[in-house]
């Protein structure tokens, strides 16, 4: 028999084992990406006018691309981009789509670690 001391340490070994029970699994934190498409687009949200239309690229649209670059820390986060990248790209025109993988080197940056296509695997995504 388990001895608890007070009435929270009862009310978390309850829910605990009602989560048990009802077979609900609390995944890892590392098991689940970080980035998700909805973040991701509102990064990216400086460089949209770019991406479609062309012109200069906006001032707040490199620091924009570096940030989504260093959030990309484990393969789910990259997965997890790739995925939303291939998805928004699968009806973009060749120029909006060349000017979106042109996007990292304008900017001075390392290439993302996918290719911006909406014909990539984004599966195979490892580093």
């Amino acid at each position: 028999m388990v001895v608890v001391g007070n009435r929270k340490q009862l009310m978390s070994l309850l829910l605990l084992l009602c989560m048990i029970i009802s077979g609900v699994v609390i995944p890892p934190p590392w098991a689940e990406a970080q980035v998700t498409c909805p973040g991701l687009v509102n990064t990216l949200l400086p460089c949209a006018n770019y991406v479609l239309n062309g012109g200069d690229i906006p001032a707040t649209c490199c620091p924009a691309v570096k940030k989504v670059e260093d959030s990309l820390k484990t393969k789910q986060d990259r997965q997890s981009a790739c995925q939303c990248v291939k998805e928004t790209f699968a009806k973009a025109k060749p120029d909006q789509l060349k000017r979106a993988q042109d996007l990292p080197a304008n900017c001075h940056l390392p290439a993302l670690p996918f290719p911006i296509s909406p014909n990539v695997d984004c599966s195979s995504i490892s580093k």
